[in-house]
């Protein structure tokens, strides 16, 4: 970890992480400085730890500021400023740091794939907080809050009792920032929503065409005038998990899904831009901090990598090299699209979303790999669920690549030459006359038929030594 160093910013920032939640509010109104004749210097430190020790568990704050390839990890944010010196945000409006995560540290799932309501990170530490203008004689208060994953879709409720979780919350401000990003950020979309219901504050983050991920927050009414301000000591923790956790106000099961992991080794650098609460807007400070990604595949015999918390982890993934001859790392991201499925097919996915895994190696390996995924079947209907098929996307088309599928553990597994775009898939319902061709023996592997006639889907097997096997399903009608 390196310490912070100060940069000017030669830009306006027009919106940013904000203040007691990492939060960003949407106004620049500002309170008068406390000093008269002279500003009070600015001097805020920010680090960054990441690692996966207990990826799942608020209690424990990063501190090796290393994690593995592929491996659930949390990240600690951690940003200071000393007694008497300003704030970086008012408690109603004003501008508070922006946060960029880099492209090596990324969000595994998109928003439908992460239950709402489930804790997703923590929020805690202290500040002080007054009168506009005078907040330096203000009370220090404590704060320590659950951070819980919401809905970004509109008119959408989630049962919740003061419905903080729906996207309609504070409908003005939502719409705003995120109209506000795709002006300032041309191509980037929201991915995730998450709340902080006991303040209350949304948390929301993009992913940018340079593939990093923008962290924002949405405070309260911009129009409304503010009432206080925070100064010094400010002292700012904010955890995302590397797992999603159960939220045990809710009868559902939250926990168990990847949230974010290192895409690739190397040292990265996370910023963090400040503007100060007693000068006008644009006077800024950037702050820097680097983490380090390392790599999971090492040479040898039989190499089992496990991504995404593996096959004991819902969407997790288990790759097992028959050889690895050269170190590197194999990674895994999932996405809610992709290329699209044979016609009658359907994605399945974890949680509403389909979800596509794109995996891929910079390890040298020789001999077919084993890919193993732990897939949900909350959506799958129990006499479909033997018949999911385990498909590759070679660039023009999906190729079976299914060897095997436990539906008692929930586990499908396939073996490839190669890796590249992955998707589970439910085999069409019968509608009579169509044959489906989707493996042809140049791999080395089976010439796979599914041939829908009438209420019986047949799915044959043609071996490449000319061996037949066939498997019928039924289908209602």
């Amino acid at each position: 970890m390196e310490p912070s160093r100060t940069v000017p910013l030669n830009r306006i920032k027009l919106l940013a992480a904000v203040a007691a939640a990492l939060v960003i509010v949407l106004a620049f109104a500002r309170g008068a400085p406390d000093t008269a004749n002279a500003l009070p210097p600015f001097t805020p430190t920010f680090t960054l730890t990441i690692d996966d020790a207990a990826p799942d568990d608020p209690s424990v704050v990063p501190a090796s500021d290393t994690c593995e390839v592929g491996v659930p990890c949390k990240a600690h944010y951690h940003l200071t400023i000393p007694d008497g010196q300003p704030g970086p945000v008012s408690s109603n409006t004003g501008i508070g740091p922006q946060v960029i995560l880099p492209d090596s540290y990324v969000s595994v799932f998109g928003d439908a794939s992460v239950p709402d309501g489930a804790i997703v990170g923590r929020n805690w530490g202290q500040s002080r907080s007054g009168a506009v203008g005078s907040c330096g004689s203000g009370v220090v208060f404590p704060f320590d809050q659950a951070v819980y994953d919401a809905t970004t879709v509109h008119a959408t409720t989630t049962g919740n009792a003061s419905d903080l979780l729906s996207f309609d919350h504070w409908p003005v401000q939502l719409d705003g920032v995120v109209s506000s990003v795709a002006t300032s950020h041309p191509g980037s979309t929201l991915t995730l929503r998450w709340v902080i219901p006991t303040s209350p504050f949304n948390v929301l983050m993009f992913h940018l065409v340079g593939g990093e991920t923008l962290f924002l927050a949405v405070g309260s009414d911009p129009s409304a005038p503010p009432v206080s301000q925070s100064c010094g000591p400010y002292d700012l923790n904010f955890m995302i998990l590397g797992l999603s956790r159960d939220n045990p106000a809710t009868a559902a099961d939250e926990s168990g899904v990847p949230l974010n992991t290192c895409a690739a080794p190397g040292t990265s650098s996370w910023e963090l831009t400040i503007d100060r609460n007693d000068t006008p807007p644009g006077d800024t400070t950037t702050l820097f901090d680097t983490t380090s990604c390392t790599e999971n595949t090492p040479p040898g015999a039989a190499v089992d990598v496990p991504l995404l918390g593996g096959t004991s982890t819902l969407g997790g993934i288990d790759v097992s090299f028959d050889s690895v001859t050269s170190q590197g790392s194999t990674s895994a991201t999932g996405a809610s699209s992709g290329p699209p499925p044979p016609t009658g097919f359907q994605v399945i996915g974890v949680g509403a979303a389909p979800t596509y895994y794109d995996i891929n190696t910079t390890a040298a390996f020789t001999g077919p790999v084993t890919l193993c995924i732990h897939y949900d079947d909350s959506g799958v209907p129990p006499a479909e669920e033997a018949n999911l098929r385990l498909m590759q996307y070679d660039g023009s088309a999906f190729i079976d690549r299914t060897t095997s599928v436990d539906t008692v553990a929930n586990i499908i597994c396939a073996s490839a030459p190669s890796f590249s775009t992955w998707a589970i898939m439910a085999v069409p319902s019968a509608v009579g006359g169509d044959v489906k061709i989707l493996r042809g023996p140049a791999d080395g592997g089976s010439l796979t038929l599914y041939i829908l006639l009438g209420a019986v889907a047949t799915i044959v097997a043609i071996g490449a030594a000319g061996a037949l096997a066939a498997r019928h399903r039924r289908h209602a009608v």
